[in-house]
Order: structure tokens, then C-alpha cells, then sequence
């Protein structure tokens, strides 16, 4: 179900990987690319990073897996998050999240 929302979420059809950015640093060689994109700033964190997806019946974390270091090899690993997290919906707080997609790190 987590795979089968993620691709309605992104218009993206069978593909094998979750769409993720690479991270991007500032050096002189790259510096055109981030004039040209639109880029937030953070820090570099340290850990899994992935695509948290809220649906109103649990949380996943989408991640990104290579077997052997091949592109042709990588696949998505699904996590269910089992510790109760309970996430806002901003518009109205009481209500809970459905259908929402992080980008983040664990």
C-alpha cells in the first residue's frame, strides 16, 4: 500500500528507487546549479535518509537499497514506524495527517 501511494503522490509509474534529491554541496564547480535550482539550506545530517509517508493508518519510511553498488540493483526498502508519532494536521490540529510526504533523515 505504502509503494502504491507513494507513486500517486509523485506521478511516478514503476520504477524500482524513491525519487530523493542528492544532497548538494557548495564549491565552485556546482555553484550555477544551485543559482538555477531551487535548493533549501541545512546541515549535512547523519543517518538514513528516506521519505517518511503519513497515511492515517501508520507511517513508512521509504529508503533507497543498493545490493552490489549497480543502479540496476537498487530497490526500495519499506519500514513501518511502530512507535506512536502523532503529527498534525496544520490546517486543523485535531485532525490527523493522511497522505503526506517528508524527505528526511532518521
Amino acid at each position: 500500500r505504502a509503494i502504491a501511494v507513494l507513486q500517486q503522490l509523485t506521478n511516478q509509474k514503476a520504477k524500482k528507487c524513491i525519487p530523493i534529491r542528492q544532497e548538494t554541496n557548495i564549491t565552485l564547480e556546482n555553484i550555477s546549479q544551485l543559482e538555477t535550482d531551487k535548493h533549501k539550506v541545512t546541515w549535512r545530517p547523519v543517518g538514513r535518509r528516506g521519505l517518511l509517508l503519513i497515511l492515517s493508518d501508520g507511517i513508512y519510511f521509504m529508503e533507497n537499497t543498493a545490493g552490489d553498488n549497480n543502479e540496476a540493483s537498487i530497490s526500495t526498502a519499506v519500514s513501518v514506524l511502530t512507535t506512536p508519532l502523532y503529527i498534525p494536521n496544520p490546517q486543523k490540529p485535531s485532525a490527523v495527517q493522511h497522505r503526506t510526504l517528508l524527505d528526511v533523515t532518521l
